[in-house]
Formats: structure tokens, sequence, C-alpha cells
């Protein structure tokens, strides 16, 4: 049952970024989100296992690493946004060089 999940999963994971930032309507969010998903599959199934693995770890002093994990997974998730879905992502020379 939880691997019919998965697919679900993908079309929600980038939809609400894709939504709000790039004015897209909700179901053409989702599939946009599933296709990212799909291209980049092996690093998705890799973090969705690091990410419950240190939600496990966060939850073993009481709860309180949660205070850690979700800013963690929310930072995390906003960066995979950035990185599938905007050429920008990472500038052409880091910002010293430009100062300079």
């Amino acid at each position: 049952m939880l691997f019919l999940m998965i697919p679900l999963l993908m079309a929600y994971w980038f939809a609400p970024a894709l939504v709000m930032m790039h004015d897209m309507a909700p179901m053409a969010a989702m599939k946009a989100s599933f296709r990212g998903c799909m291209r980049n599959l092996v690093p998705f199934i890799v973090y969705g296992f690091v990410m419950v693995v240190l939600a496990f770890i966060a939850m073993i002093p009481i709860g309180l690493g949660m205070l850690v994990w979700i800013p963690v997974a929310v930072a995390s998730n906003y960066v995979g946004y950035r990185r599938i879905f905007t050429e920008d992502s990472m500038p052409a020379e880091p910002a010293m060089a430009r100062a300079a």
C-alpha cells in the first residue's frame, strides 16, 4: 500500500512551490512535480530514505529534534525545487569573486 502512495507524494512534492512561484494551475503543477521527481528518481528515493531516518532520530529526544529537522526539511525541499525547476539555481561565479 505504501508503494502506491509514492506517485502521489511525487506529484505533491514540488506542487505548492510551482503554484506560488511559477503561477501554475494546481493540476499542471502536480504533473510538473511528478515529472521533475521522475527525472531525479534515484536522488528522490535516497532523499526520502535519509529524511525518514533523520526524522526517526529527531523523535528520540522527546521530539525536540524536530525543532531542527523541520527547518532542514523545508530548506532542503526548496533547494531541490530550485535545482530542478530553475536555471539560475547556482550563480556562475561565487559572490566573493564578484565583490573583488
